[in-house]
């Protein structure tokens, strides 16, 4: 693993010195800017409105620490550092990382400060930190002793982080958190929304409630009686470095029905409607283009997008009530649960574009395709006989779709597959245009309209055959799967 210190400056000097690496290593976005904190190894980043890209901004030093850093500036030509004496003047949900050294600090005073950094972080944000034993440091004088890592996890959730991992180094401690990341998922009945929710792997916990009604301490039966305006909702904690919001999303909405109002499934009330609800705007952001997509699908729109108000959680025979109860109501099934719960494939890093860019980056077949659910021209298309290793992606968005591993011979004239990559990236839905009904694809982060997919197929080696247009895909060979990005999913082919 190497010196904890050693990696901790040089994660530090990266960062500064090279943003936009730093910020595609930790799947993170936006500009960066630097801060110090405290002990001058320690440095975070904020894209503070009268910043500008990889600006370094010293925070919270002593006089001592502005001569040593101004010295940096002088020597190293770092023209862009800047000096702010309080961490209180940074704006919140700014950050995207931070590194801080305690050596420095009271031990009463460092959870302060991370809780203060906390504030600064963006959700998901991260902070590396050094914990040092008493007498173990030559930066100075060390005025506490260094404690464990179970210590440092639950002074972490105290402060509103969770721990990603630590190092114990004897001497000192080296550890990696994030900001806790919360978002709210009104879905119908919650019992059924809380497992879910529960199943994605990255996601820490999932608790059972009630938002954004109009009193005090609800409970259930009060909530039942439908003058409350409570949801009942699903508040989720998660760990964004395994599961983007994207993602939690995308699988809340392929779980419900967003043309209803105070309904879903057989249960009826107000305490049904279904809302996804946001502490800050960053959350809100995601969310709301996560449903822009999702509108794409419907003439009717009514899931609430709202700032949380309030959240109460639920009576405690609610929590994990169909772990309690395993054939307790649920207006989901098994095969949500299961299909979450396998995911291989996060939304997160792909987006869908505005209509503009769209139009300008496919052409005039391929936007009919995809967008007005057009159709390829049977055995006139790319694909329909490339049997070449690789996969298949969302040509408007990216994302993995399908692999040539699952491609088989099929006498149709379009691409055949038995299954897509993983579940979750496409979306069923019933098709009864020209006078048939069948089963259109499409796909999860675009709403691309891929094609549609048939049972009882006797070419197909498991009987369902994805029948897709070449227009709306685009291949990636497995020898350019790396760098293009897609190495996460090289293992398919072993």
């Amino acid at each position: 693993m190497g010196d904890p210190i050693k990696k901790f400056e040089s994660e530090a000097r990266v960062a500064a010195l090279k943003p936009a690496e730093t910020l595609k290593r930790l799947g993170l976005s936006g500009s960066m800017s630097f801060c110090d904190i405290g002990a001058g190894t320690g440095l975070f980043t904020m894209p503070a409105a009268e910043l500008t890209e990889g600006q370094i901004l010293a925070v919270d030093v002593s006089e001592e620490m502005r001569q040593i850093i101004s010295g940096k500036v002088e020597s190293e030509g770092l023209s862009r550092v800047k000096i702010l004496d309080d961490i209180s003047k940074a704006p919140d949900d700014s950050a995207d990382l931070a590194f801080m050294c305690t050596v420095m600090h009271e031990l009463d005073d460092r959870p302060g400060m991370m809780a203060e950094i906390s504030r600064v972080l963006k959700p998901g944000g991260k902070l590396g930190i050094i914990e040092f034993k008493k007498n173990g440091s030559q930066m100075g004088p060390p005025v506490h002793e260094r404690i464990s890592g179970e210590e440092m996890d639950e002074e972490a959730g105290a402060a509103g982080y969770f721990l990603a991992e630590s190092f114990d180094m004897g001497e000192y401690l080296y550890c990696h958190i994030y900001r806790k990341a919360v978002a709210y998922f009104a879905g119908g009945c919650f019992w059924g929304m809380e497992k879910l929710m529960s199943s994605i792997p990255g996601v820490i916990t999932a608790e059972s409630g009630y938002a954004n009604g109009n009193v005090e301490a609800p409970t259930y039966e009060r909530v039942c009686q439908g003058d409350t305006m409570y949801r009942e909702t699903v508040r989720v904690t998660y760990d964004p470095t395994k599961v983007s919001l994207r993602t939690l999303a995308f699988a809340f909405f392929s779980v419900i029905d967003p043309t209803l109002t105070n309904r879903q499934g057989n249960d009826i009330g107000t305490q049904y409607q279904t809302g996804l609800y946001y502490e800050d705007e960053i959350t809100g952001r995601v969310i709301f283009s996560a449903a822009e997509v999702i509108k794409k699908r419907y003439d009717v729109f009514n899931t609430e997008i709202k700032p949380l108000v309030n959240f109460y959680k639920a009576e405690e025979y609610h929590q994990k009530y169909l772990v309690k109860n395993p054939g307790g109501y649920c207006h989901l099934n098994k095969k949500d649960f299961d299909r979450v719960a396998a995911m291989a494939v996060d939304a997160g890093a792909y987006e869908m574009p505005s209509d503009e860019e769209i139009r300008q980056r496919l052409t005039p077949l391929q936007y009919e395709v995809t967008q007005n659910q057009g159709t390829d021209p049977a055995f006139r298309n790319e694909y329909w006989d490339n049997f070449e290793d690789g996969i298949y992606v969302d040509i408007v968005t990216g994302e993995p779709l399908f692999s040539s591993k699952d491609k088989f011979q099929s006498s149709c004239g379009w691409p055949a597959f038995q299954k897509p990559i993983d579940e979750n990236t496409v979306v069923k839905r019933i098709d009864r245009s020209y006078g048939m009904v069948r089963t259109e694809v499409s796909s999860r982060t675009g709403a691309t309209h891929l094609g549609h997919v048939f049972d009882g197929d006797g070419e197909s080696p498991n009987g369902v055959r994805y029948c897709i247009d070449s227009a709306s895909v685009r291949f990636v060979p497995k020898a350019k799967m790396e760098e293009e990005g897609y190495g996460y999913l090289i293992g398919i082919f072993e």
